[in-house]
């Protein structure tokens, strides 16, 4: 497995690029912001991978600022969130917070996860 970690956004929350080497298959987690999605497509690229999640680990929107924009880039992936973080996936977009973090609406996820739950790459 293969690691790079970005930190994004006015909140400087860390957005994450998994991939398995062999497979080429990989993950995002909690898009930060657009210049770190990009940074993402450029490195999915030259790697020639294949995003197949777009995960958020929970709803603050430093950590869903952008999951349209990743969407949009990657249209495959699965994105994927906790159960609950789905129930209130927009609420804090509109908020300062929101504003502060450069928060777009997120689309609705494609899937939730459970404590527990196992996300394969490779």
């Amino acid at each position: 497995m293969k690691l790079m970690i970005i930190p994004a956004g006015a909140f400087l929350v860390n957005t994450l690029l998994i991939w398995d080497e062999s497979s080429k298959e990989a993950m995002i987690v909690d898009p930060g912001d657009k210049a770190a999605v990009e940074e993402i497509e450029d490195r999915v690229s030259r790697e020639n991978l294949k995003v197949k999640f777009i995960v958020n680990t929970h709803e603050h929107p430093d950590h869903t600022a952008v999951n349209s924009w990743a969407k949009l880039s990657f249209p495959d992936a699965k994105l994927l969130m906790h159960e609950e973080a789905a129930k209130n996936l927009n609420f804090w977009t509109e908020s300062e917070i929101g504003e502060l973090a450069g928060a777009e609406y997120s689309p609705q996820p494609d899937g939730t996860l459970r404590e527990g739950d196992e996300l394969t790459l490779g």
